[in-house]
């Protein structure tokens, strides 16, 4: 069972007071600070996302929900009209989750294009339960801050009222592919690349067995925990790529 742990800002959780007439938990605090505060984990386990909503207009308009994931930093932008039902949220998460996955990994070739539909297959079939917090984890709010900036700014220059399903594509592809930076860093670099790491992530969930022997680096028919080490392959791509964009046809064929 993966842990799905949507981690929702206080801007979030009073867009869903239907849901949660009796507020939203905390997240537990080991030694009684930063309560709302805590930092996300995502690991084997578990999966976090920080969620955060902007009224496109102030007082107007319809909305835009940010969720970042806590370890990639990856950022997924969900246009919606009127709060949807807590079901729906979850529901269009897990559906724009695995279009991105399908997407990146089609993009890297990390798979032949047979393999895709099944290791989309086993997403869909993985078993998931969500588990919500009202919690902002401030490393990660900075990422979801600039996100919002971008879709401001988007909207203001082409005067929207609402992205439209590409535009979101679009400008998540673009906020994706830049290179972001975290304290307490697991890998211990500089820097990394969002596409790159929810790539990994999801290759290692959701592609057991579809490898194949174009990876001699992994075990047979798996792709690496990527929580628990960094190959060197990885790193010498992730070395060689420039500074501001990630170009995934390049990045498992390096």
């Amino acid at each position: 069972m993966l842990c799905v742990i949507v981690s929702a800002s206080n801007a979030l959780t009073k867009w869903f007071k239907q849901d949660f007439p009796e507020g939203l938990p905390r997240v537990p605090s080991p030694d009684g600070k930063r309560i709302g505060t805590q930092p996300l984990t995502t690991n084997a386990e578990q999966i976090s996302w920080q969620c955060h909503v902007i009224q496109n207009f102030y007082r107007h308009g319809e909305y835009t929900v940010i969720v970042t994931e806590a370890d990639s930093r990856y950022t997924l932008l969900m246009p919606f009209a009127v709060a949807p039902t807590l079901a729906e949220f979850e529901n269009e998460l897990l559906r724009r989750w695995g279009n991105e996955l399908a997407h990146l990994t089609a993009e890297s070739k990390s798979l032949d294009e047979t393999r895709i539909p099944r290791m989309i297959k086993q997403f869909i079939l993985y078993p998931k339960s969500f588990t919500w917090y009202r919690n902002t984890d401030m490393s990660i709010h900075g990422h979801v801050s600039d996100a919002e900036q971008w879709v401001t700014q988007t909207l203001q220059e082409h005067g929207l009222q609402r992205l439209s399903d590409n535009d979101v594509l679009e400008l998540g592809d673009h906020i994706n592919k830049l290179r972001k930076r975290a304290k307490q860093d697991r890998s211990g670099r500089k820097g990394f690349y969002p596409v790159v790491r929810l790539l990994d992530d999801g290759l290692y969930r959701f592609a057991q067995g579809l490898s194949g022997a174009d990876f001699p680096n992994t075990p047979p028919d798996d792709f690496p925990n990527p929580y628990m080490t960094m190959t060197t392959a990885t790193i010498q791509v992730a070395e060689s790529l420039p500074d501001n964009v990630v170009c995934l046809s390049n990045y498992r064929n390096k």
